[in-house]
């Protein structure tokens, strides 16, 4: 937990929103948004438990719902906690 603690620490101050944050399967996890122009155009996924730590920047013109219909097809480590984020 000591790493995502000091990345959500240095995040605190940089731009960034929380979209949500939730416990799941005992890791922490934040999705935080960064916006311009009234659009998103940066998301971060922050993951961390005792034993594991999961970070992912997404630059552009984001879709939420495109990208996680993309995560379920790549299958990646922490995809399945970003279509909790359209349940919300």
């Amino acid at each position: 937990m000591n790493v995502y603690n000091e990345v959500n620490s240095r995040l605190s101050n940089k731009g960034f929103e929380e979209l949500v944050s939730f416990r799941d399967k005992g890791s922490n996890v934040r999705f935080l948004t960064k916006e311009s122009n009234h659009a998103i155009s940066e998301l971060l996924l922050i993951a961390g438990s005792k034993t594991d730590f999961v970070f992912m920047s997404f630059v552009g013109n984001i879709d939420l719902s495109k990208i996680s219909k993309l995560s379920k097809k790549l299958n990646f480590s922490g995809a399945e906690h970003l279509d909790r984020v359209n349940r919300k």
